[in-house]
């Protein structure tokens, strides 16, 4: 929207682009709310995923979607969004430490802790559009 209010085209690729990688950052967001607060959801009486799935293939079904995501970042490269090589270093370490990261706490650790890595997830969008903002900002 914002894109389109400064005068850009809806269907340009750059948008679209980046359109995408906030919609592959939005369903790791939520179920990563969901696995950390099940119990208050379903005494609440709200339905859950974890009716449907079991915990286990939901962080199967959530480290996917994180996976995508920091695939899809790494797009902004191929495509030429950020052209920098520190910004591409930048990208490329914060895209594999949230891969680790969500690896590791999903099926290696003992204790899982969710809220690590929705904070990590959205640190790393954080991240991830400020450095397109800073790289457009000092390159122009």
């Amino acid at each position: 929207m914002g894109w389109s209010a400064a005068g850009g085209s809806p269907a340009d690729l750059h948008a679209i682009l980046l359109a995408f990688f906030l919609f592959l950052w939005q369903v790791p967001h939520f179920w990563l709310l969901m696995l950390q607060h099940d119990g208050e959801y379903k005494t609440a009486g709200l339905p859950v995923v974890t009716d449907v799935f079991s915990s286990h293939q939901v962080r199967a079904i959530t480290c996917s979607w994180l996976i995508a995501a920091s695939a899809a970042s790494l797009l902004l490269l191929q495509f030429r969004i950020l052209t920098t090589l520190p910004s591409a270093l930048l990208l490329l370490f914060l895209s594999v430490s949230l891969v680790l990261l969500t690896i590791n706490q999903f099926f290696i650790a003992k204790a899982k802790n969710f809220r690590l890595i929705f904070i990590a997830v959205n640190s790393y969008m954080l991240l991830v559009m400020a450095i397109v903002v800073i790289e457009k900002v000092f390159t122009i």
